[in-house]
């Protein structure tokens, strides 16, 4: 496979790491924000380098200020560490076991055709892409929670790691996320476990992150345009840092979504869906009986025909459906959990699953934390 990987400088914070990770973007609740400005106090943290999903709905401008500014004032004040060209070797405690990965720099114009090296596995909310790349835009920093599955049968990556390694951070994640530990990875050793895992891996596919990759990649492909050959070759804005993991570890679990279908008759609802789509019926709460992309798109479809007429709205939630169960006036759709393996062959095969799918993770804090970015302009 074509090198796709670069070896990056990362940033990290200089101490304090409780207080600076946070879970990703798109799966920060108001209560979690609220408990991680807690934890923080007067400390700097990420809450004020981000803008989470949470607040992108009228409020950009001013927080978009906002994040520029302590970006600004954490850079000047030297709260974070700019280490030497390396990767990163993670471990990281999950509810479902270790997880072991790789960060490095990921050439976003690897992106490219169908048979691309580096393939989303689900659709993207255009709304999402560009209010995402809007934050990227007004960013001097990255901090992403992208992680790009590999197959490597017998993890010859991970052990090509080796024991000889220099620890650069332990500490328990907050909001019960676990412990993680973080190992520096020199740029001599980097460049050839780099070599190792291109070899290994046919392609690299999404497991968490596809709007953050989406929104990296439309980013990029706006500003190259006027730049030459040689300004577009090391351009920061080109490379996005991600995380590698080898989809065989037993730290990996996928949280299936769901849609909630609001303000509706839901008796005409539930009659409609359940002629259509193969599923169990409990009260107002439907689950399908499938695990393709395709068969995930018909329901998605089939609850859009509905609304197209009658009155209601559709909302992409990964709350228990038990929460919707005899509520009034709506109904959950409860999308069936899927493995691994249908996720690869969707992802090799070129398909891809409706947006909000699925989430990374048996819980919520199992995803992968910001905390760890680096330098996206020459600002």
């Amino acid at each position: 496979m074509k090198s796709c990987i670069r070896i990056p400088r990362v940033t990290l914070p200089r101490d304090d790491f409780e207080t600076w990770a946070i879970p990703p973007i798109d799966r920060l609740t108001k209560g979690a924000w609220e408990e991680l400005a807690r934890i923080a106090g007067e400390k700097p943290s990420l809450l004020g380098c981000t803008v989470p999903d949470l607040f992108l709905d009228g409020e950009d401008e001013e927080r978009l200020s906002l994040m520029q500014k302590f970006s600004c004032l954490h850079l000047c004040q030297n709260s974070f560490e700019r280490l030497y060209r390396g990767a990163i070797y993670v471990e990281r405690e999950t509810s479902t076991g270790l997880r072991q990965g790789i960060v490095a720099n990921l050439d976003l114009e690897a992106m490219e055709g169908r048979d691309s090296p580096v393939r989303l596995t689900s659709e993207t909310s255009e709304e999402i892409v560009f209010r995402r790349m809007k934050v990227r835009e007004e960013s001097m920093l990255e901090f992403p929670h992208t992680i790009l599955f590999y197959r490597d049968k017998r993890d010859k990556v991970v052990r090509a790691v080796g024991e000889d390694r220099e620890l650069l951070y332990d500490f328990s994640l907050p909001l019960g996320g676990g412990n993680v530990k973080g190992y520096f990875i020199p740029d001599m050793d980097a460049i050839p476990l780099m070599r190792e895992l291109l070899s290994r891996a046919d392609f690299f596919y999404v497991a968490d992150g596809n709007h953050s990759l989406a929104a990296a990649k439309r980013y990029w492909d706006k500003i190259k345009e006027p730049l030459s050959e040689e300004e577009r070759e090391n351009h920061p804005a080109r490379f996005t840092l991600v995380e590698f993991v080898n989809e065989i570890q037993d730290g990996i679990f996928f949280c299936p979504g769901g849609r909630v279908v609001k303000e509706i008759e839901t008796e005409a609802f539930c009659d409609f869906f359940s002629k259509k789509i193969k599923c169990r019926r409990e009260k107002n709460l439907l689950s399908p009986e499938f695990a393709t992309p395709e068969s995930f798109c018909e329901a998605e479809e089939v609850i859009r025909e509905f609304l197209k007429h009658n009155y209601g709205k559709m909302e992409c939630t990964f709350e228990s459906p038990r929460a919707y169960v005899n509520r009034e006036d709506c109904a959950f759709v409860d999308f069936p959990e899927f493995g691994k393996e249908e996720l690869f062959s969707a992802a090799k095969s070129g398909k891809k699953f409706p947006a909000k799918s699925f989430c990374f993770g048996a819980t919520e804090t199992d995803a992968r934390y910001s905390f760890e970015g680096r330098e996206i302009t020459y600002d």
